[in-house]
């Protein structure tokens, strides 16, 4: 059966520069319709992170306020709500979001099998 996974393009750096990056999000999905889900939390969870960054958290009520309008959605975690996102029973780590990183855009892509054994890659030839 062939899995479906989210795959994240995202800038990250640190004080001397920025470089693009793309990472999948660690967790298969057996249908379109669990990823498309999980694509539409991610895109809450994106307006959130940015919601308490904005000048009405700073301004009207604080960080609490932006919270208390989140807080009964589905994917909402109340211990990490910045960090991860909650997804049935699964929790999922937003490594896109920080202080130097900046999402570009997410996508449902295929699962990848990585551990054939058969598998054979051109750079594993030793030019010696």
């Amino acid at each position: 059966m062939t899995k479906l996974t989210i795959e994240i393009h995202y800038a990250t750096g640190n004080s001397f520069g920025r470089h693009d990056e793309t990472d999948q999000i660690g967790w298969e999905f057996d249908t379109l319709d669990e990823a498309k889900q999980a694509l539409q939390c991610i895109k809450e969870h994106h307006k959130f992170y940015h919601d308490l960054d904005s000048y009405e958290a700073r301004r009207k009520g604080g960080r609490q306020a932006v919270i208390d309008r989140y807080k009964d959605r589905v994917w909402f975690d109340p211990e990490y709500p910045e960090q991860r996102f909650k997804f049935g029973d699964r929790y999922i780590s937003t490594f896109w979001t920080g202080y130097f990183e900046s999402l570009h855009y997410a996508k449902i892509v295929f699962v990848e099998n990585h551990l054939d054994p058969y598998s054979y890659y051109g750079s594993e030839v030793n030019h010696t």
